[in-house]
């Protein structure tokens, strides 16, 4: 992973659904690290990924952390927060803010994200990027789709891919997802 050359801070954010990793620079939000239920694991990965980060308060994270919250229970949110992305290629930020504008429950192709950023051939590529993004939920990747319509790649595997889109459908979940609890053990 790439990093800003800015101090880093990083937090945990809870939600019922598990505990949301969080990188910030002075200029946005680097990094989020989608739910996981073992608080411990998510601090490691936060420490693995961000060694020489501080600890960010909490406070000035609340907005975030409700949106996030709000989003998780299934209502449509538009994030707002600032986005840290200068460590990345213009080509992957040009695949993100496209990205970042498909409407909360739509799905677009590999193929039209590509169009829109005038490189039509460029599908694979788009993929690649969207495979390298940092900011899930916040630039929705799980939107984008083959062109057949089936799930291919994701941040964060098909799981989460599959769960957003359901929870963007409408479907409503009691408790968290199984794949919370099975990949806490993951790295």
């Amino acid at each position: 992973m790439r990093h800003a050359t800015d101090a880093v801070g990083t937090a945990i954010l809870e939600t019922r659904w598990g505990h949301i990793g969080v990188a910030l620079s002075e200029r946005g939000v680097l990094a989020l690290e989608l739910p996981l239920l073992d608080r411990s694991l998510m601090a490691r990965r936060l420490e693995a990924a961000w060694p020489a980060a501080s600890p960010v308060d909490l406070a000035e994270l609340v907005e975030l952390a409700e949106a996030l919250a709000r989003y998780l229970d299934g209502e449509p949110v538009t994030f707002s927060e600032h986005l840290d992305l200068r460590a990345w290629t213009s080509f992957q930020r040009r695949v993100w803010d496209t990205t970042a504008a498909i409407p909360y429950g739509q799905t677009r192709t590999y193929g039209w994200v590509a169009s829109q950023i005038n490189l039509p051939r460029a599908y694979r590529a788009v993929g690649q990027a969207l495979g390298a993004n940092p900011l899930p939920i916040l630039i929705p990747s799980h939107r984008i789709l083959a062109r057949s319509g089936e799930l291919h790649g994701a941040t964060g595997g098909l799981h989460y891919k599959r769960y957003l889109l359901a929870l963007e459908r409408g479907e409503r979940f009691l408790f968290p997802p199984a794949f919370l609890i099975s990949k806490a053990d993951a790295s």
